[in-house]
């Protein structure tokens, strides 16, 4: 058996409930209302700055004009009620000084034939003469519906709107004697006709200001967009072609043109500190390197010179210090590839990864004749890139995958291409001892190994150079691996399409 609380629980209940619809349609209602606003100004965010400034003249002189144009609208609206009041009240008291006669005398006929005249005025819909105690004493009425003309309850003049019908009263007096009423029953469709035909007029000046107003915003908005764009373009040139020496052109003395101005500037001092990156690239290639070679050169002659007179520990230090000179000059070599890297200018072309791949691996073949490596290379393979740059990056991913598959009797590596989402994505994997990629962030910083260098020879520039050949074509480099599975290498030379 169901039980049922008291009436006043269940009604309390019902209402809560009613209470927690209401609450959840209003959260859905803003959720919904905040997810368009939302929607809106990414939009807007996405704009060009072109359609940005459009966008707001426009909605600003649109916001203008209509709230200018409601209230015109609203102004002529009380004035056109305020004039068909007086032309009715007008008809009424003439009307009701032409039955003054009439009601005195008892001449219905008179008084009919006077109503008669409001034929004339089509907005009438009825004229209705009455005598002071109300009772109905001549009547008018197009349709003939005598009906149209109910009893009064006052004989007072004024005014009164039903539906969509004015009623004017106007009392018929002689001397200071009250005979009866004059009730007039009007149309307001003609009021509303005229208010559609100001509308009408309204919204033709809105298109046409409208159209007036997009004409000198497109005019106007070129001052501002214009330098605008002039220096997004410069900015995408410098940032595409790294040519330092590119200057944005045009602005005044605004806003807009001391940001010109700022902007050229950086460029300047960027230009000056690449040259002075020059100057340290030739002082490090020229005045580094060869007391380096001297040292070299000086350990080599002894070894050749005096190598039997020098006992063992002798020589050993002379190979140390040649070892280390050639460290070092390796490693000078590697900072002045990297630098050259991101500063020289680039030169695009179509460039066969494919022939540069297989140029690389004979190479490399030639230094080790004595390992066994299968060396895979996809045919075809080719982007746009500069050539010398493409070739730096493959010879640092290939020495790499040379390098750390010396331990496999049989070494494997590949290079290809896919294609991932639109973009072409170019790989060079091998089988060599991997790595943990919890550490794969370091591998593409400068002078960062993951292994010693008394395991694998290198001075950890190589993978910085390829990422940075990489991003410098708009694209990018990255890596993936298992500790002694092997390694893949990935890199782009171009933005995601």
């Amino acid at each position: 058996m169901i039980e049922s609380g008291p009436p006043g629980q269940v009604a309390a209940a019902g209402e809560s409930s009613e209470d927690g619809a209401g609450a959840t349609c209003s959260r859905e209602s803003s959720t919904l209302g905040a997810r368009l606003a939302a929607i809106a100004a990414s939009g807007f965010v996405n704009l060009t700055i072109r359609r940005k400034l459009m966008v707001l003249s426009l909605t600003a002189s649109s916001v203008a004009l209509v709230l200018a144009s409601a209230a015109f609208l609203s102004y002529q609206a009380v004035l056109e009620r305020r004039a068909e009041l007086a032309r009715l009240s007008m008809v009424a008291t003439v009307t009701a000084s032409n039955t003054t006669a009439a009601l005195s005398f008892g001449d219905e006929a008179s008084a009919r034939a006077t109503l008669e005249a409001l034929r004339a005025i089509n907005s009438i819909r009825s004229g209705c003469v009455y005598r002071a105690d109300g009772e109905l004493f001549a009547a008018y009425a197009p349709g003939g519906d005598r009906g149209a003309c109910a009893p009064v309850e006052s004989q007072a003049g004024g005014s009164v709107a039903e539906h969509d019908t004015t009623v004017l009263r106007a009392p018929v007096v002689l001397g200071q004697e009250t005979l009866g009423s004059v009730v007039i029953r009007a149309r307001t469709v003609t009021f509303w006709r005229r208010l559609v035909d100001y509308a009408g007029i309204v919204a033709v000046v809105l298109a046409a200001c409208g159209l007036l107003a997009f004409a000198i915003s497109s005019w106007l908005q070129r001052f501002i967009s214009e330098p605008i764009l002039r220096l997004a373009d410069t900015a995408r040139r410098v940032s595409a072609e790294k040519d330092y020496s590119i200057r944005a052109s045009g602005g005044g003395h605004d806003e807009v043109g001391l940001l010109l101005t700022a902007f050229n500037e950086m460029l300047v001092q960027i230009q000056e500190r690449d040259r002075e990156l020059e100057a340290f690239s030739y002082s490090v290639s020229h005045d580094l390197r060869a007391p380096l070679r001297g040292m070299d050169g000086l350990a080599a002659i002894l070894i050749d010179d005096y190598g039997e007179r020098l006992d063992a520990t002798a020589m050993d230090c002379l190979e140390r210090i040649r070892a280390a000179a050639k460290r070092m000059d390796r490693l000078v070599a590697d900072m002045l590839v990297l630098a050259r890297a991101t500063r020289l200018p680039m030169r695009m072309e179509i460039v066969d990864l494919s022939a540069l791949a297989d140029d690389i691996g004979a190479e490399l073949r030639a230094r080790e004749p004595d390992r066994c490596v299968e060396l895979v290379i996809e045919p075809g393979v080719s982007a746009i890139a500069d050539g010398g740059l493409a070739r730096a990056a493959l010879r640092n991913l290939m020495e790499n995958a040379w390098k750390f598959t010396v331990a496999r009797p049989v070494a494997r590596v590949r290079f290809g291409q896919r294609h991932e989402g639109g973009q072409r994505v170019y790989y060079l994997s091998d089988n060599g001892v991997g790595f943990d990629m919890t550490r794969a962030q370091k591998l593409f910083a400068p002078f960062e190994r993951l292994h010693s260098a008394t395991e694998y020879a290198g001075t950890g520039i190589g993978l910085a150079t390829v990422q940075r050949i990489a991003r410098r074509h708009g694209g990018d480099a990255w890596c993936s691996a298992a500790v002694d599975e092997g390694a893949t290498f990935c890199f782009t030379l171009g933005p995601t399409r």
